[in-house]
């Protein structure tokens, strides 16, 4: 049976960078996230890059619900908890290495910002993006070699 799963891609970050990195624009242009509600006479406002929203903030307001924080300390990743059950950064479970997570209807311009982003913090783009299918079975199965 096909899915109606639009995760095209699962993005693995370290907390640090979950809780410090900002979302592009490509992220807020694919999924506007709402700044302030709007009313008949006046219309909502969207955040921006210049609003430098974390991937945890963003996150936050988009699916909380799909990002789990993983300890990868073991032989393989083990779930620790939900974004959906963290207030805060520092609610973190404190043995979380890693968070791990699906976005929808993926663009090309955010493979570019997840590629410069990598590129950035010198970590290879295969350890970062995860193709949905066999890569996100693999991580979950067995972590990164």
């Amino acid at each position: 049976m096909p899915s109606q799963d639009s995760r095209q891609h699962y993005l693995r970050n370290t907390i640090a960078g979950f809780t410090t990195l900002p979302v592009p624009q490509s992220f807020l242009d694919n999924r506007p996230l709402i700044k302030t509600e709007g009313d008949e006479e006046t219309p909502p406002t969207f955040y921006t890059a210049e609003d430098s929203l974390t991937f945890f903030d963003a996150m936050k307001l988009y699916r909380p619900h799909s990002v789990g924080f993983y300890d990868e300390s073991g032989d393989k990743p083990k779930l620790l908890t939900t974004l959906d059950k963290v207030d805060t950064p520092e609610d973190i479970p404190e043995e979380a290495t890693h968070v791990f997570y699906g976005l929808h209807d993926w663009t090309a311009d955010e493979t570019a910002d997840a590629v410069r982003q990598a590129d950035a913090l010198g970590v290879p783009v295969s350890q970062v993006l995860f193709p949905w299918g066999l890569a996100v079975q693999e991580y979950l199965q067995n972590g990164v070699a």
